[in-house]
Order: structure tokens, then sequence, then C-alpha cells
């Protein structure tokens, strides 16, 4: 992993998409607790597939929660913008957050 993409990840962390992550993993671990003891196994090992993710997110998801964040808050797109624009290139799934430099209410309130 290059040093741009651990400090770009490190960041995106810190600006809120670890809290994010819990959030979403304390709401799938909810839904796997109150499953039906009898419901069907395919969508149990999809909750349980959509935890392990949450535990270990891969890049597309990080950059997924990322663009959320950032078009909620220009400042996090701001601070985020310049890693996401040079890791674009080897990392394609990024271009959702440096696409938001293009959204009229994102870039009024940058």
């Amino acid at each position: 992993m290059s040093k741009d993409l651990e400090t770009f990840i490190r960041a995106a962390h810190a600006a809120g998409v670890a809290r994010r992550l819990a959030d979403l993993a304390q709401e799938v671990d909810a839904v796997i607790a109150s499953y039906p003891r009898y419901g069907g196994v395919r969508y149990l090992n999809r909750l349980i597939e959509q935890r392990r993710r949450m535990a270990a997110p891969d890049l597309a998801l990080v950059a997924h929660l990322t663009a959320e964040l950032c078009a909620r808050d220009a400042r996090v797109l701001t601070a985020l913008l310049p890693l996401a624009q040079r890791l674009t290139a080897d990392h394609p799934c990024l271009r959702k957050v440096t696409a938001l430099v293009d959204q009229p209410a994102v870039r009024k309130v940058a």
C-alpha cells in the first residue's frame, strides 16, 4: 500500500468513516441478533458478509462512505480531495470522491 493511500484511508477514518462503519456494523449485528431462527440462510449469509466487510473494509467501501461524508460536509471534501485526486488514476473507486467537486451544492459550501 502506498503512503498516500495509507494517509487517505487514515484521514477518511478520522473524518468519520470509522464512526459510520461502527454504526453500520451495529445495525447489521442487531438484524442478525433478531433474525428468525428459521429464516432464509442466503439472507443471513449476506448479513454475515456485510458484518465482515464492516470489520475489514476494502477501499471501495471506504471510498463510498467517504463520498457520502464529503457530500454532506464540504470541509471533509476540502481536506481529502488532494489525496483522492492523486490516487484516482490507480484507484478508480475514488472517483466517487473527486466527482463531488463538480456538484454545485458542495462547491458553494467549500
